[in-house]
């Protein structure tokens, strides 16, 4: 079972007693829980994060603050942020894409407009529940072969989704914990294998 971390979830918990009898191994890249529920079962395999980062799978995240006080511009200079530090990355030879992440359908509504005006060269594509999931394949797709550069989302591409690409994070709305950042902030770290 991978992501076993959420294996205190009473359908992943009948999930696995589907296998009961039955050996089950668990995986997970992150074992604590904020609700201080453990993994249960013995630990095999440990590989810790400082490993990680020694052997090369983990690289220096680089914070490039963006100072608004005005709520009202505050989104559009994190775009202006964001595509600026794209240019660059282009620039010097990196193939990196924008992801602009917010908590709601409306506000990214509001950011993919941002974005379009800001930066249409890129063709920022949107991604979000409410879309179709042929649709969104279409635009993952766009990303993917680089007729995008930028999506807006609304927390998608979490665990279990691999694009070494996505290298720029602009945050216009952060997680309401430290620990879901800190894994989110995981995902523009990892090199391509």
């Amino acid at each position: 079972i991978d992501e076993a971390h959420h294996i205190k979830a009473r359908t992943w918990e009948r999930f696995r007693d589907i296998f009961h009898g039955n050996r089950v191994l668990q995986f997970t890249a992150t074992p604590f829980r904020n609700d201080g529920a453990h993994v249960d079962g013995r630990v095999l395999f440990n590989y810790p994060l400082l490993r990680a980062q020694k052997e090369g799978y983990f690289k220096q995240i680089n914070l490039l603050p963006v100072i608004e006080f005005d709520p009202d511009l505050a989104d559009q200079a994190i775009a202006d942020a964001a595509v600026g530090q794209l240019e660059k990355d282009i620039i010097a030879g990196f193939d990196n894409v924008i992801m602009a992440r917010t908590s709601t359908i409306s506000k990214a509504v509001a950011l993919y407009e941002i974005y379009q005006e800001r930066a249409a060269k890129y063709n920022p594509v949107l991604i979000h529940s409410e879309i179709a999931e042929p649709e969104r394949q279409t635009r993952l797709q766009q990303l993917r072969r680089r007729h995008s550069r930028i999506v807006v989302c609304v927390d998608m591409f979490g665990e279990g989704f691999d694009f070494p690409e996505l290298k720029i994070a602009a945050l216009h709305q952060v997680h309401k914990s430290l620990a879901i950042t800190l894994q989110f902030t995981g995902r523009f770290t990892r090199t391509k294998s």
